[in-house]
């Protein structure tokens, strides 16, 4: 489950942890690359604000109330583009309001 940070930082002390390589690159020194964007946690990490992360298990109690859970979104639908005719319409409609 991906999350975003809400409170001013939050730290993570074991477990895997999916990061992009931003984000991993900093904190090189506490984490081991598993592969797929994954690292394991070997030392204590922080993460800030409006960052994103992903984790395989429920957050722990205490930070809970500092990660929002960001749900998938489904795939939107496709746009349908107007005939030709409906814009110049549109158009034509939009003028004629202009000039009262």
């Amino acid at each position: 489950m991906r999350y975003q940070i809400i409170g001013r930082f939050i730290e993570l002390h074991e477990g895997l942890i999916e990061l992009d390589e931003s984000q991993a690159s900093r904190r090189g020194a506490s984490l081991t690359a598993v592969g797929d964007g994954l690292y394991r946690i070997n030392k204590p990490v922080q993460f800030k604000v409006s960052e994103v992360i992903g984790i395989d298990y429920d957050p722990p109690k205490p930070l809970i109330d500092f990660m929002m859970p960001i749900e998938e979104f489904p795939e939107a639908a496709k746009i349908v583009e107007l005939p030709e005719e409906t814009h110049i319409e549109e158009e034509k409609q939009f003028k004629h309001k202009g000039r009262r």
